[in-house]
């Protein structure tokens, strides 16, 4: 089993290993069976068992966690090839089960919403089946700037948590507060039909494409790839001042900057440089 799955193709992801963790299972319940009934082998598989029962309790108690708080520490590798060398991780948000009701019918009470950050991603790549199921539409956009339209921003409760901000309102793991978008990019549009993936981004020649953002004391910006797919990121660098400043938060999706030295009523002008081949699915907004 395990040299076809090498040998199937030339990259195994972890959902391919499954088989094979059944198969070892079955390996060390037939070697904890084969030791006999006396004492010390009935004591030993009470004490496997026992350790395997704490390891998963533990286990399901930290998945509970990365889960409510939107925060899957994830890595492309070796995730997606498990040979592969291990890779950063970096938080990542998704919308577990309990959650799409509440935000189906969050979206379902905006007549014309318009959704930024990490909480687009998600819809993108779950084809707004939350909206669907709720109300049968699915007229959300995702990114754009649209006047007429209802701007909303998403993240996760961990990065409303670090940035120390409340959000208007929780969607399980995702917190939402009102946007302004700063660039004037064209939406994504949930297809009427469902295709996948749900959304393959363009890519092109990566250039560095420059925008002035005004940033008043207390406001946060927000950069995000709503595109977020397929181990494909752009650089992003922001400056005030000259100087390089470190986002407060960030997620495999969003990043949140703000001025941590402006005084209370004046504002500064934050310098964002964003090399990507994609640019047209850069999302910037200010909360």
């Amino acid at each position: 089993m395990l040299s076809t799955l090498a040998l199937m193709r030339q990259l195994t992801p972890y959902y391919m290993t499954t088989s094979s963790q059944v198969c070892f299972a079955g390996l060390v319940a037939l070697g904890l069976s084969a030791l006999g009934t006396a004492a010390p082998a009935r004591l030993l598989r009470g004490a496997v068992a026992a350790a395997v029962v704490a390891a998963c309790l533990v286990t399901t108690y930290g998945n509970a966690r990365f889960e409510t708080r939107g925060a899957w520490p994830f890595a492309w590798w070796p995730m997606f090839d498990v040979k592969h060398a291990p890779d950063k991780l970096v938080p990542l948000l998704l919308t577990p089960t309990y959650a799409m009701d509440d935000s189906g019918r969050f979206l379902c009470t905006q007549d014309r919403p318009s959704i930024h950050g990490t909480y687009g991603n998600q819809l993108i790549h779950n084809y707004a089946m939350d909206m669907r199921l709720a109300c049968a539409r699915a007229d959300v956009h995702i990114g754009g700037a649209e006047a007429e339209r209802t701007h909303w921003l998403g993240l996760s409760r961990d990065m409303f948590a670090k940035i120390g901000v409340q959000p208007t309102r929780r969607i399980g793991p995702i917190g939402v507060v009102a946007a302004r978008p700063v660039l004037d990019q064209a939406p994504f549009l949930i297809p009427a039909a469902p295709r996948y993936p749900a959304y393959r981004p363009e890519v092109g020649d990566a250039t560095v494409h420059h925008v002035s953002v005004p940033l008043h004391a207390g406001e946060h910006l927000v950069v995000s790839n709503i595109a977020f797919a397929f181990n494909y990121e752009p650089e992003v660098t922001v400056t005030i001042d000259g100087r390089t400043i470190a986002p407060l938060a960030e997620d495999r999706v969003a990043a949140v900057y703000a001025c941590a030295d402006c005084q209370p009523g004046t504002a500064v002008s934050a310098e964002i440089d964003v090399n990507t081949g994609d640019f047209p699915d850069i999302d910037m907004v200010l909360f």
